[in-house]
């Protein structure tokens, strides 16, 4: 599989590291490594108290936290089993007095991001690509799965993309067939028309 949808965790003030994803498989059948993993903090998540921090190490693979959105990265080749030994050390801590329980969630591929509440995985690629080109490298397989540019539908999405997939760059709408109408014009929101002006 792409990516596990989630897990809830009830966590208390004060408690020791907790690994999160300690029972996880990697299910990656048909391929023999992976080129990243992001793991996020996606429900209560306590900015500047929540933390993220791998607890084991692969020489081909390098680790960052980002603080403010509550995403870590890993990025590097490494085998199957190499991702599932780093998802399974993956440890949370929080100096917040925040008793709420986290969700978490996980995704394989560079810089995929899963939402548990849209059910959908996003990729922010860096490039700087024009529109059509961007279309087209969001059709490239990843892990067999074909994607499309991002189209927000809810209130949630928007804040999932804002705050967790941290880039600008293309959506799928436009107003090419009539201007100043824009419709989503990719995926299956195709069609559907979603601003004037």
């Amino acid at each position: 599989c792409m990516w596990r949808p989630k897990t809830d965790l009830g966590y208390l003030p004060g408690q020791s590291t907790t690994a999160i994803f300690a029972n996880a498989v990697i299910n990656a059948q048909g391929f023999a490594t992976i080129n990243g993993l992001t793991v996020v903090i996606e429900g209560n998540f306590s900015r500047g108290a929540d933390v993220l921090k791998v607890n084991g190490t692969v020489a081909t693979v390098s680790s960052i936290f980002h603080p403010a959105y509550g995403v870590l990265r890993i990025d590097g080749i490494a085998s199957v089993a190499d991702y599932q030994y780093l998802l399974r050390s993956i440890q949370f801590y929080t100096s917040s007095t925040d008793t709420d329980s986290r969700t978490f969630t996980w995704a394989i591929g560079a810089g995929v991001h899963y939402s548990a509440t849209t059910g959908h995985a996003y990729q922010f690629v860096g490039d700087k690509l024009p529109w059509n080109a961007a279309a087209s490298a969001c059709e490239d397989p990843v892990f067999t799965t074909s994607g499309y540019l991002a189209t927000i539908n809810t209130a949630a999405e928007n804040d999932f993309i804002v705050t967790k997939v941290a880039g600008e760059g293309w959506l799928g709408g436009s107003d090419a067939t009539t201007p100043d109408n824009w419709q989503w014009s990719v995926g299956p929101d195709r069609g559907t028309f979603f601003w004037k002006g």
